[in-house]
Parts: structure tokens; sequence; C-alpha cells
């Protein structure tokens, strides 16, 4: 997989996985991939939180209203967490959510989710997509063919609670 391998350079896991280290490299790359847990705040959508290390073994949140200021001029942000999407409804504003603050940010199109998600299915469903971008397909059509693939491939999967939460916001054009 060429995006994959390509990214591993910049790969932060576990300590590494700090704010700190999202903020220094979140402006160099057309593509961001975001593995770690979320929170939606149904009540303040700019409280929502996608969790980070501290770097000393516990975590740290950043907040959807922290996004705002940063510049992040992604191609695409895969939020692979659960409730990425979610937040308040404000009227003539749409919902103020973490998608919303990358957007804000700057990101073309982001890829959030609407409920918790399985890990397990998220692995599979993320790896397809990434083959089917590699091949040149737009990012809808993308995600269209890697839930198809989950589906397939397993029976247990195939039932929408493994894939129909994931939703791309944004521009749906293919990353070159």
């Amino acid at each position: 997989q060429t995006v994959l391998r390509e990214a591993q350079d910049e790969l932060r896991l576990d300590t590494e996985a700090t704010i700190a280290e999202f903020k220094a490299l979140a402006g160099r790359y057309r593509l961001l991939h975001l593995a770690t847990h979320a929170q939606a705040n149904p009540e303040q959508g700019d409280f929502s939180f996608i969790v980070f290390s501290d770097g000393q073994g516990g975590y740290d949140s950043l907040f959807a209203k922290d996004l705002y200021p940063l510049s992040i001029e992604a191609e695409l942000v895969i939020l692979s967490a659960c409730e990425t999407a979610l937040g308040t409804i404000y009227n003539s504003e749409g919902v103020i959510s973490l998608a919303r603050g990358f957007h804000y940010a700057g990101a073309r199109s982001v890829l959030t989710t609407l409920w918790s998600i399985n890990d397990g299915a998220n692995c599979t469903l993320m790896s397809s997509f990434y083959q089917e971008l590699d091949r040149g397909e737009s990012k809808k059509d993308a995600l269209h063919m890697a839930k198809q693939a989950l589906m397939e491939q397993d029976d247990e999967l195939a039932h929408p609670v493994f894939w129909a939460g994931f939703q791309l916001l944004g521009n749906p054009r293919p990353i070159n």
C-alpha cells in the first residue's frame, strides 16, 4: 500500500502521539490519519475532543475549538475514532464538531464517524479504502468500494453498524 508505506516515517504511536507533535506535523501533509479515541459533546460541540498522549503515559485532549487557529491544509483528514461528526447543531452554522474544526483549519475533506466504531472493522475498512485511493479512485468512491468490500468479506461485518457510520465530508476528488 503506497499511501501507508510513504507515511511510515511520520508515524507517531503511544507516547510520541502528542498534541505538540500533531501540531508540528499536521500542516506539512496532504493526508492525515488519526486512529485514536474521540468523544462528541452534543451540548457544546466545541468541546468534542480527540485523545492524544501527554508524552508521559497519560492522555491529553485536543478540543474542536483548538483546531480553529491551526493551519491544516490537508487534502484528506481521516478521523478513525468514535463520534467525530457529532456535536451541537446551531441554526445557520451547522454541526459544531471535530469535523467542522478540521474544515475550519483548512482541510479539504474529512472522513468522519457518526457513532462508536469497531476497531477490527475499522482496520479492514481503512485498508480497503487506502487500496482504492492508491488506484486513483475519488475519496467518495474509495469509501463506497471499501464499504462494499467489507460487506462481501465477512458476513458478520456486513451489518451496517460496522460501516454505515463512516462518512466523507468535503471535497470528494481523488488524491493525486
